[in-house]
């Protein structure tokens, strides 16, 4: 399944995959960004939008073992249940 938030961010979510949107707060006029995901399971292509080039510690997604802060523009994650 593939999202793209107001942003331009992409989500692109593969099979069996549990993903949680926690938070999505895009207000360039008040200067307000969060994006905050949790993945629990599956695969993961995230490509940045325009919050994480305007603020990138404002984008975080956690995973059963770490807390990726998006400082790029693009990555996969796989996270295999356990």
């Amino acid at each position: 399944m593939g999202v793209t938030l107001r942003d331009n961010t992409q989500l692109s979510i593969g099979p069996d995959t549990e993903l949680i949107l926690n938070e999505f707060l895009f207000a360039p006029a008040q200067g307000q960004f969060r994006l905050d995901a949790r993945i629990f399971q599956g695969t993961l292509n995230y490509v940045s939008g325009v919050m994480a080039r305007l603020k990138p510690q404002a984008v975080t997604v956690t995973t059963p073992t770490d807390i990726i802060g998006i400082r790029g523009t693009h990555f996969v994650l796989t996270v295999n249940k356990e």
